[in-house]
């Protein structure tokens, strides 16, 4: 199991969870990600996770969920932050 000092999280964007945009476009923009390429975000619901940070938010919970994109860690919390994990 690694430590916390061995893997950081970095922000690299911001889903706004009462805005136009749905959480696939948010992630890949973030990420630069070619959209063309939708195997990004296969094996995912995007629209099912966005369901359930809003829920876990209008509950008051702090919440993550992290998942793969294009081969890189990623993470989208109930604030909406999206960052992406580096190893040390």
């Amino acid at each position: 199991m690694r430590s916390a000092e061995e893997t950081r999280w970095y922000a690299i964007g911001r889903h706004r969870f009462d805005g136009p945009d749905e959480l696939d476009a948010s992630l890949l923009l973030s990420l630069d990600a070619d959209a063309e390429r939708t195997s990004c975000l296969s094996g995912t619901d995007p629209e099912a996770i966005e369901k359930l940070l809003v829920r876990a938010r209008n509950a008051g919970v702090d919440l993550s969920v992290s998942l793969y994109v294009d081969g890189q860690e990623v993470r989208i919390d109930s604030d909406g932050v999206i960052a992406v994990r580096k190893e040390a």
